[in-house]
């Protein structure tokens, strides 16, 4: 960390989230956009999902 108390590129200032944490936070911001009265459609009313590519 420099002197400043910045960190340079490449250095943490948090531990990093395992890869099942992230997973789970991804998934629940998801839900919580998508859900009839999530904040997506609050915030966004507009956006239309992406549709899975076949």
């Amino acid at each position: 960390m420099s002197a400043a108390g910045v960190a340079s590129p490449g250095e943490d200032l948090y531990p990093r989230m395992s890869r099942e944490r992230l997973i789970t936070e991804a998934r629940s911001f998801i839900e919580a956009f998508y859900t009839p009265g999530g904040i997506g459609e609050e915030d966004f009313p507009d956006h239309v999902a992406a549709h899975p590519k076949k």
